[in-house]
């Protein structure tokens, strides 16, 4: 493999890990998004189903 191949390659996995991070990041705001709207809408003694 020639050098810009391997310096392609590890771009590509840095891509690769970023992107998987932000999905990860996504899925994290978008379960505290739910968990904040639950606590708008319903009162405290009300149990959030998750699943």
């Amino acid at each position: 493999m020639g050098d810009s191949s391997r310096a392609s390659g590890k771009a590509d996995e840095k891509i690769d890990q970023r992107l998987a991070e932000l999905s990860e990041q996504q899925q994290r705001i978008d379960v505290a998004r739910a968990a904040l709207e639950h606590r708008r809408q319903c009162p405290a003694s009300v149990a959030m189903k998750w699943g």
